[in-house]
């Protein structure tokens, strides 16, 4: 059982908002017993105008290996980049693959 969140928190400071984007993916045992365990994580802080976001395009399963993974669109300042994370084991997910970075 797999949960995917991305947490948002702003800091509004007239004269420098900051913000804190986290994406977490927070996994179950395979019985699905007992709470979840962050299986990863990504955190980015600074200015709110600066700031790396990241959202959530969708979740596939590779038909090869049966592989969950989760493919991710990372937006900086100046342009972006799609990500893939893939389940490498159990509560364990990494990326595996960038795209290069599209932007002016």
């Amino acid at each position: 059982v797999v949960v995917i969140g991305n947490v948002v928190r702003k800091i509004n400071e007239e004269a420098n908002p900051r913000e804190e984007h986290i994406l977490l993916i927070g996994e179950k045992a395979l019985n699905g017993s007992g709470s979840y365990v962050t299986a990863f994580y990504s955190r980015a802080a600074g200015p709110e105008d600066v700031v790396r976001t990241s959202d959530v395009l969708g979740a596939v399963r590779f038909v090869r290996d049966g592989r969950p993974a989760v493919i991710v669109s990372q937006d900086f300042e100046n342009g972006s980049r799609v990500t893939l994370i893939e389940r490498t084991g159990e509560r364990q997910w990494k990326i595996t693959w960038r795209s290069a970075y599209a932007g002016c």
